[in-house]
């Protein structure tokens, strides 16, 4: 009986871990993603105004 409560014990911690992973990697992406749109619009802003200036 032992041997079984800790598989479950085991499996319980592998599948915590396993969130715990997706959840930082999901946090991360986020992250990225919003840096990555800011930065975009920031260049999309410059062009259009040296564009808008060079005219």
């Amino acid at each position: 009986m032992p041997m079984k409560r800790f598989r479950a014990w085991l499996l319980a911690g592998m599948i915590s871990s396993s969130f715990a992973c997706t959840a930082a990697a999901s946090r991360f992406c986020e992250f990225w993603i919003r840096n990555t749109i800011r930065n975009v619009a920031m260049v999309a802003a410059v062009f259009t105004t040296s564009c808008h200036v060079s005219e």
